[in-house]
C-alpha cells in the first residue's frame, strides 16, 4: 500500500490501484544502475468499474482544494465530463468548465487562448479527456500552477501517467517535459464504451515498445545517449501484459480494457522513470508524426496516432531485418542533406514547421559523434551492437499477428498511405528530430534509399 502523508489533504482508497503500478507512486525506488533515483509523482490512482462517480474521492476536500476547473471536448464531455461535473458540484466543489470546439489541438495557439479565457485560478486542472486534452490539461496545469487531475475516456495512448506532452510549436510537433497528472480516475466501462478504434489505436501505440526500446539503445551504443534499465524493463512488462489480451480488446471486453490500460499506464510510467519518451517512442513515432504535420500539404487527413504507430511499428521491424541482413558498411558515409537541399525535400510544410524542422535537423547534424565517427563504431562493433538489438528486438516476433488481433492496421495501404507516399515519409520523417533511431541508422549506412525502392517496407511487395 501507498502511505500517503497528510499535506495531500486527500481522502484515501487504495482498493482500486492495479498491484504492478502501486511501486511506482509517489515514493522513490531504491536506486537503479543508471544511477538516479525514480520518483513517479502521481499521488493517487484508481482503475475499475463505474469510478466516474468516485472523482470527489480522489480529490481534496472542497475547502482544501481551490476552484476546479474542468477541461474537456464535445466528445469526452458526452462520455464522461458532464457527470463528472455533476458529481464534483453534488461534492461541494466550486467547479468551472472550459469545453473547446471539436476536435481541439495540443498547440501553441490553444494553449494561448485557454491562458487568455481563464474563468477562474485554479487549485486542480480535471482534464477528462484522452492524448489531446491529457496533454493540454498538463500544459495548461504547469503555466498556471495547478495541481491536475486526468479522467481518462479512452485507452488510446499511452500518455496518462507519462512526464511528457505532445505539443505542436510553430507547426511542428515536439514532446515537453511535464510533470504528470497528480491523480489519474480511469472507469473501465467509459473505455470500453468508446469507439473499438480508440482501443485498438491505443494497443497499436503500446505495441510499438519492442521497437523504442531498440531504437534507444542503439543510441545508446552509437551517440552514448544515458539509458535506464528499470525504464526499458517497465516498457517491456507493459507490452507483455497487454499482448494476453489482443481478442478481448478488439471484442470490446471491458476486463480486456482495463488490462489495456494498466499496460498504457505502465508505459506512460516508464517514460516518467527515463525522465524522456525514448523508452516509448523512436522511428515508428516520428513516422506517424511526419504524417500529421504533412496532413495539409500532402492532402491526407491523418488517422489516429495509434493506427499510424502501429504501421510505423512494422516497417521500422522490417527496416531493421533489411539493414541486419545487409552486413556492416563497407566504404565513406553518404553526405549530409544541407539546408538548402532540406528546404527542397519538405517543401510541402508550413513555413513555421518548415524552420523548426530545419532547427533540429542542424542539431543533429552537429551531434557528436558525427557522421564518420558513428560509422567507425558500426565497422568496428558490428556483432556486438546487433547482438543488443537482437535481443531487444526479441520481443518483436509476433507483432503483425497480435496487431491484426487486436484490430489495428498493419499495412501503409490501410491508413490511406500509397507507395509513393510511403516512400517519401520514410525519406524525410527523420529530420523532425535530433533523437537517433533506426531511420538515421539507414540514412547513416547509406541504404534508406535501397529499403525504399525495393519495397521492403511492404510485407505484400
Amino acid at each position: 500500500m501507498i502511505a500517503l502523508t497528510g499535506d495531500h489533504g486527500l481522502s484515501h482508497s487504495d482498493a482500486h490501484l492495479p498491484a504492478s503500478l502501486a511501486p511506482w507512486l509517489d515514493r522513490p525506488d531504491e536506486g537503479c544502475s543508471c544511477g538516479r533515483i525514480h520518483q513517479v509523482p502521481i499521488t493517487r490512482l484508481g482503475v475499475g468499474p463505474g469510478l466516474i462517480d468516485a472523482v470527489p474521492d480522489y480529490l481534496p476536500r472542497p475547502a482544501a482544494g481551490g476552484d476546479l476547473l474542468l477541461l474537456a471536448d464535445p466528445d469526452t464531455w458526452q462520455a464522461a465530463g458532464e457527470k463528472v461535473a455533476r458529481t464534483l458540484r453534488a461534492a461541494g466543489h466550486r467547479l468551472f468548465e472550459q469545453v473547446l470546439p471539436a476536435a481541439p489541438r495540443a498547440d501553441d495557439v490553444t494553449l494561448a487562448d485557454l491562458l487568455r479565457t481563464l474563468p477562474c485560478t485554479p487549485g486542480w486542472i480535471i482534464a477528462v479527456g484522452s492524448g489531446t486534452i491529457g496533454d493540454l490539461g498538463k500544459l495548461l496545469a504547469d503555466r498556471t500552477g495547478a495541481q491536475l487531475c486526468t479522467v481518462a475516456t479512452a485507452a488510446s495512448m499511452n500518455g496518462y501517467a507519462s512526464s511528457i506532452a505532445a505539443f505542436t510549436r510553430r507547426g511542428l510537433k515536439i514532446t515537453l517535459p511535464m510533470a504528470p497528472p497528480r491523480v489519474i480516475v480511469v472507469d473501465t466501462q467509459v473505455l470500453a464504451a468508446a469507439p473499438s478504434r480508440l482501443g485498438a489505436a491505443g494497443f497499436g501505440d503500446l505495441l510499438s515498445k519492442p521497437l523504442s526500446g531498440a531504437d534507444w539503445k542503439l543510441s545508446h551504443l552509437l551517440l552514448g545517449e544515458a539509458i535506464c534499465p528499470t525504464a526499458l524493463q517497465v516498457a517491456d512488462d507493459a507490452v507483455r501484459r497487454a499482448r494476453r489480451d489482443a481478442a478481448g480488446i478488439a471484442s470490446g471486453e471491458p476486463a480486456a480494457y482495463g488490462t489495456l490500460i494498466e499496460a498504457l499506464l505502465l508505459s506512460g510510467i516508464s517514460m516518467s522513470i527515463a525522465g524522456a519518451s525514448s523508452p516509448a517512442s523512436g522511428g515508428e513515432h516520428l513516422l506517424s508524426h511526419y504524417l500529421d504535420i504533412s496532413a495539409e500539404g500532402w492532402a491526407r487527413p491523418p488517422r489516429l496516432h495509434g493506427e499510424q504507430v502501429a504501421v510505423g511499428t512494422l516497417v521500422c521491424a522490417r527496416l531493421y531485418a533489411f539493414l541486419r541482413a545487409a552486413g556492416p558498411p563497407a566504404g565513406p558515409p553518404p553526405s549530409e542533406e544541407d539546408d538548402d537541399a532540406l528546404r527542397i525535400l519538405h517543401a510541402h510544410l508550413p513555413a513555421e514547421a518548415l524552420e523548426a524542422l530545419l532547427a533540429e535537423a542542424r542539431a543533429a547534424r552537429q551531434q557528436k559523434p558525427d557522421r564518420m565517427a558513428r560509422l567507425t563504431r558500426l565497422r568496428e562493433g558490428w556483432e556486438r551492437i546487433w547482438h543488443t538489438v537482437d535481443e531487444q528486438l526479441g520481443d518483436a516476433a509476433g507483432l503483425e499477428r497480435d496487431l491484426a488481433t487486436a484490430g489495428c492496421p498493419t499495412r501503409f495501404s490501410q491508413i490511406d498511405v500509397d507507395p509513393s507516399l510511403a516512400g517519401q515519409l520514410l525519406r524525410r520523417a527523420r529530420h523532425m528530430r535530433r533523437r537517433y533511431t533506426v531511420l538515421d541508422l539507414a540514412a547513416d549506412l547509406g541504404r534508406l534509399d535501397a529499403f525504399i525502392a525495393e519495397r521492403a517496407w511492404d510485407a505484400d511487395a
